[in-house]
């Protein structure tokens, strides 16, 4: 199976079909992993993305993009974005949000949603918490 490979750029990909009941991970492009009859997320509660819902552990490395669409994308959908460097083209289909992450010279981060032109300012190494997210 494919993996991520440390100290390098890497394209993760993500994708859950609700009709399926269907998970799938792709690692550059490449199908990674398959989850079969899993069921969807129910109920109200929080998304996290670098670490997990009951914390103690954290992503360590930095996100450049996070884009999330409210449709299942297929392989060939990744395989393009993968191409493109993971920046999705202007009114794409069932693009729900498109956060780019960056940090300036001084330390200030923020970050930017594509979508609806929101920028949100913070500081490094922080969890940053999402309220205008579509999930």
């Amino acid at each position: 199976s494919r993996k991520v490979v440390l100290n390098r750029w890497t394209h993760l990909a993500f994708i859950y079909d609700l009709d399926a009941r269907e998970q799938r991970i792709f690692i550059d492009g490449e199908p990674a992993g398959v989850g079969e009859n899993r069921e969807p997320l129910s109920g109200d509660c929080d998304a996290f993305v670098g670490t997990w819902a009951n914390g103690g552990r954290f992503l360590n490395g930095e996100l450049l993009l996070l884009n999330v669409w409210d449709v299942a994308r297929t392989p060939l959908q990744v395989q393009e974005s993968f191409s493109s460097g993971g920046h999705p083209a202007e009114n794409s289909e069932g693009l729900a949000a498109s956060w780019t992450f960056h940090r300036e010279e001084e330390g200030e981060c923020f970050r930017l949603d594509a979508v609806s032109g929101v920028r949100e300012e913070f500081s490094a190494h922080s969890v940053v918490e999402v309220e205008d997210s579509p999930f």
